[in-house]
């Protein structure tokens, strides 16, 4: 299913537009929300972001979580919730590098989960793990050995705007103005508006 965001800019600022996401059943693991969806727009204009609801993971391995301020993928897989949704993260010594092995369906009963296992290959505080949709990370975690992410896929949207590029850590306490997108049952297209004053206007959905 495509969903998509109608911005219009009432200010007097080129921006950057981001989206970006949070997952509640991720909060719990100190999760990391990334710049997701970013594009600029000028003064008076409207800009749209679309995108589909495909999941996928990936690693990175330019530090750990909280040293970096930018996720960089080095390899992604896709991954679905109703079939196969389990990966394995491992780390091969003799290389020096990470790699994912096969996707496979769960054992456990009940689909619609995701599971995100590092095998005791995996070293401390050397890499990140990440949450994408649409190919894009969304969300960062730190790689750990003989752990694993299980969650319920249900993000929430946000939108803010400034000097973002894809991929930027969001450092959530110093974010002031922020808006929630929030897709009510049935719906897939919103509209929201960024006053004159920088404020955002209550988002509504689109026909």
């Amino acid at each position: 299913m495509q969903y998509n965001v109608v911005f219009k800019n009432n200010s007097k600022n080129n921006m950057n537009f981001c989206l970006f996401q949070k997952n509640p059943d991720l909060e719990k693991y100190e999760a990391l929300s990334l710049a997701w969806l970013v594009k600029s727009c000028a003064p008076d204009a409207n800009l749209e972001m679309k995108w589909e609801v495909d999941y996928g993971c990936s690693w990175s391995r330019d530090g750990a979580l909280g040293d970096v301020a930018k996720y960089r993928t080095w390899q992604t897989k896709t991954i679905d919730p109703s079939n196969s949704n389990v990966v394995t993260l491992s780390y091969n010594h003799k290389v020096n590098d990470f790699y994912f092995g096969p996707l496979r369906p769960s054992s456990e009963s009940g689909k619609g989960t995701l599971h995100i296992i590092q095998d005791g290959s995996v070293p401390a505080g050397l890499a990140t793990v990440g949450v994408s949709m649409a190919g894009i990370p969304a969300i960062a975690l730190k790689a750990q050995p003989n752990f694993t992410y299980k969650f319920t896929p249900h993000p929430k949207y946000w939108a803010v705007f400034g000097d973002f590029t894809p991929g930027d850590v969001i450092d959530l306490e110093e974010l002031t103005n922020v808006c929630e997108i929030e897709f009510k049952a049935g719906e897939s297209s919103m509209y929201v508006e960024l006053n004159s004053d920088n404020t955002w206007s209550e988002p509504k959905p689109l026909g």
